[in-house]
């Protein structure tokens, strides 16, 4: 059966958007933004304003990581990731985090 029931009576259009973005121990402003006029595109909005708030981000100073001479020999014994357990192979550059998506 490829039939619906649902009657399709009123077309949604977004007015606006919230989003935060946490990075970096930082404290930032929600960006909002609510449609003031009929003819603005909210998705091109939203997209442009996350682009600048992105950019924000790669451009910040990153802090060097505080770490003990403690942490520095386990970081140097270690044979695996302490957060995702894969051990670490000959060709691996090993670094004191990394991102668990891209590697």
């Amino acid at each position: 059966m490829n039939r619906s029931f649902t009657k399709a009576y009123q077309k949604h259009k977004p007015s606006g958007f919230c989003f935060h973005v946490k990075c970096l121990d930082k404290y930032s402003e929600p960006v909002l933004f609510t449609k003031t006029r009929e003819e603005e595109n909210v998705a091109d909005i939203f997209v442009d304003m996350l682009e600048k708030e992105i950019d924000q981000v790669w451009s910040s100073e990153v802090k060097e990581t505080i770490f003990s001479e403690d942490d520095r020999a386990k970081f140097e014994k270690a044979r695996e990731c302490w957060i995702c357990q894969k051990l670490f192979e000959e060709s691996d550059y090993k670094v004191r985090d990394h991102c668990h998506f891209s590697g």
